[in-house]
């Protein structure tokens, strides 16, 4: 299973919901580690493999939510023993930073001077489906990060109501009383505790008018500033409405979080 570094996590959050920059990599190298770099990207248990600089790698655009490599990844001759458990990938700019990890279905014993080929198969990234962030938003970013597209970024984002699941199209949001998605801002993308990164409303969110018909809250969305995308949602516990209700978020309750 593949995991993202917290450089990608928190980039990933900041570019989609507060318009902060994300180079696009120039391009990608793969790295071998004998044990797991964690999320923090270590290179302490990093292996030599190729005798010398990494090798590349490239990835297609993919509409969903995984990009895989097309074809089976060869390293012409090994240089190095020992058991590899761990790859790692890293773009070439920005001192090699690293992106993402996975663990290995099947460790690799290498024996120097013998070939050793990856199928496709096994280099497969994906992002996990937390039911928050829409397959618009992860293909592009995918993309953005491992293949050829370039993602723009929103600049400004609404908030919305729904009385079910918004599912990826942001659905069943309210309609009824004086109700009108919001304006929202979010505090910068911040490591929290559970292994997770995080975005919060930045400041209170206040509905007014509200109308029993639409009724209970039962997730939230956001959408970019045109409200033509819809990019994420989250359950809440039912908050039940009656005509005329207003309904509150103080700042810092809510939270969109990736991990």
């Amino acid at each position: 299973m593949s995991a993202w570094t917290d450089y990608v996590e928190l980039g990933f959050l900041d570019f989609w919901f507060r318009n902060q920059a994300f180079g696009k990599p120039a391009g990608l190298e793969v790295s071998w580690h004998t044990q797991s770099p964690t999320d923090s990207g270590s290179l302490a248990n990093e292996i030599d493999l190729t005798g010398g600089a990494r090798l590349a790698i490239n990835f297609p655009d993919t509409v969903g939510r995984s990009v895989t490599n097309t074809g089976t990844f060869t390293i012409p001759s090994s240089a190095a023993s020992g058991t590899v458990t761990h790859w790692a990938l890293h773009r070439t700019d920005l001192a090699g930073q690293m992106l993402c990890y996975a663990q290995l279905t099947a460790p690799i014993a290498p024996t120097i001077g013998v070939p050793i080929t990856i199928d496709p198969s096994a280099m497969t990234w994906t992002w996990p489906d937390n039911d928050v962030f829409t397959d618009y938003v992860v293909s592009n970013w995918l993309n953005h990060i491992l293949a050829v597209s370039t993602a723009t970024a929103p600049t400004a984002w609404r908030h919305s109501l729904h009385n079910g699941d918004p599912a990826q199209s942001g659905a069943n949001e309210f309609v009824g009383g004086s109700y009108g998605d919001i304006a929202i801002t979010f505090n910068a993308a911040a490591g929290a505790a559970g292994d997770f990164s995080e975005v919060t409303n930045a400041a209170d969110l206040n509905y007014t008018g509200l109308a029993a018909s639409d009724t209970p809250i039962a997730w939230w969305g956001v959408w970019d500033q045109t409200k033509t995308n819809f990019l994420a949602k989250s359950d809440q516990a039912d908050q039940v409405v009656g005509d005329g209700d207003n309904a509150t978020a103080a700042a810092g309750t809510l939270s969109l979080q990736a991990a």
